[in-house]
């Protein structure tokens, strides 16, 4: 028998675990599964460190929504669920009775309405890649409308990648109108590490009927030190200041009014240049706006840079078809849209489109036309590191 061939010196072998795609968890799952040699070198932190300076910004994993389930006798019950583009299947593949609100750095915030005082927990943290949630009550007061945000901890001004930082120290920032007090916005903060909500930021609106825009089709965006959220009716955006701890209102661009009848929107957009967008979309028309600072630091106005056509990016010959913006990719240049013949991923930077590589069955149960059942879509974004899913949890699996 012929001896075996000498082993691969240490540095060459972290070079091809470099280059393994993290879009594609099974290739990285198989290598870890090769000898004990390689996967320590996949679980060690200064490869980790690496492998995401070398891939630059982590892959969409799957998406999050909140689906809406007929049960019996005509009930609707809302399910919040994981569904994969890549082989990745997390454990639980999703949760019954909550909504999604957000999801960032790895964590998802789940949101529980019952109608039986201390049924459940009302929100969530949660964990798709460890499968551990994080359960706690929303702050004490009577909401008109809310919404709210995840984030880490890190967030502001440390050299957190948010990479793999979502076993780490969070924060929730939930912002409401206040039943008692209409025209009245309060923010409240949520630490992991105190286990507690800060004393409310508030802020007079203008008028009482300005209210929240709620879920599902308008999260709150993080940019640079502050989330933004939008005021139902076009009333502004409210931005949080995270590190003061204080809000204020940004009033929105004077549409024409061909505009404001023709097109949906606002969206928020936060892409990877540190400047907080806007989108408005007729069909297949999708304008964009950015905010500036005026020449005294403290104004802001908005410009409106472009126009893109999305009909010329997407497979949908037929003028009867219709296009629905999903949710823009915090952080990127990227949205995710959905037309009567399925969904897409379009770079507004390089103009190229993708087809989401949904399962069939998954496909089936969220295609628009008919009775739809997928709403509130959230992109997963994370790198996938088999060794810490290997040990921590073998209820996950990579296909």
């Amino acid at each position: 028998m012929p001896p075996p061939p000498p082993a691969l010196l240490d540095e060459l072998v972290e070079e091809i675990l470099l280059h393994l795609p993290p879009d594609e968890p099974a290739s990285l799952l198989r290598a870890s599964l090769v000898c004990k040699r390689w996967r320590r070198r996949l679980s060690d932190p200064r490869f980790l460190r690496r492998y995401r300076e070398l891939h630059g910004a982590p892959p969409m994993l799957g998406i999050i929504c909140t689906m809406n389930e007929l049960r019996q006798r005509g009930s609707i019950y809302l399910v919040a669920r994981f569904v994969s583009n890549t082989g990745f299947r997390p454990s639980p593949v999703e949760i019954e009775g909550f909504s999604v609100l957000d999801c960032r750095h790895g964590r998802v915030l789940l949101h529980y309405q019952s109608l039986f005082v201390n049924e459940k927990p009302d929100l969530v943290v949660w964990d798709p890649l460890t499968g551990s949630q994080r359960r706690l009550r929303q702050p004490d007061v009577q909401c008109e409308t809310c919404n709210a945000a995840v984030h880490c901890a890190a967030a502001e001004g440390c050299s957190c990648d948010h990479g793999d930082c979502s076993g780490g120290p969070f924060r929730i920032i939930f912002v409401c109108t206040d039943t008692d007090k209409p025209g009245v916005a309060l923010a409240f903060a949520y630490s992991s590490v105190t286990g507690e909500w800060s004393a409310p930021a508030s802020l007079p609106l203008g008028a009482d009927n300005v209210e929240l825009e709620e879920w599902p089709g308008s999260p709150g965006v993080l940019v640079g030190d502050a989330l933004y959220f939008l005021l139902a009716g076009r009333a502004g955006v409210l931005k949080y200041d995270l590190g003061r701890h204080c809000l204020s209102v940004i009033q929105l661009p004077m549409p024409t009014a061909a505009d404001n009848f023709h097109y949906a929107g606002p969206y928020l957009v936060a892409a990877n240049d540190g400047v907080l967008g806007l989108a408005f979309n007729n069909m297949f028309t999708l304008k964009l706006w950015s905010m500036e600072a005026c020449r005294d630091g403290v104004a802001t106005t908005w410009a409106h840079h472009r126009v893109i056509h999305l009909n010329t990016l997407l497979p949908t010959e037929d003028p009867a078809i219709s296009l629905e913006i999903a949710t823009f990719v915090e952080g990127t240049h990227m949205v995710i849209v959905i037309t009567d013949l399925d969904y897409y991923t379009i770079d507004l930077k390089s103009l190229r489109s993708m087809k989401l590589k949904l399962p069939e069955s998954e496909r089936k149960s969220m295609r628009p036309t008919g009775r739809r059942k997928c709403f509130g879509i959230f992109p997963y974004m994370r790198f996938y590191h088999p060794p810490v899913i290997f040990f921590v949890s073998c209820h996950q699996s990579v296909a």
